[in-house]
């Protein structure tokens, strides 16, 4: 992951646009933001939680698959 992802932090998000393509990268998802500006998200293939959940830094770094290693950190307050 690019730490460019760190520019959104204290953005609002006012629309999200995802795309599938028959070729790489197969899944696009581009958050878009009331500055005028968006953010792209892509890789072969991935997919979206079923909600938003509520968790701390803490709490969340502790989800998903046994073994992952966090790449990249960011968030206000760290």
């Amino acid at each position: 992951m690019k730490h460019a992802i760190a520019e959104i932090l204290g953005k609002t998000v006012s629309g999200v646009v995802v795309k599938e393509n028959g070729r790489p990268p197969h899944t696009q998802v581009f958050l878009m933001f009331r500055d005028g500006t968006h953010y792209e998200l892509y890789g072969e293939y991935f997919t979206g939680a079923g909600g938003v959940d509520r968790g701390t830094a803490e709490e969340i770094k502790s989800k998903g698959q046994p073994g992952g290693k966090i790449v990249f950190e960011v968030h206000e307050g760290a």
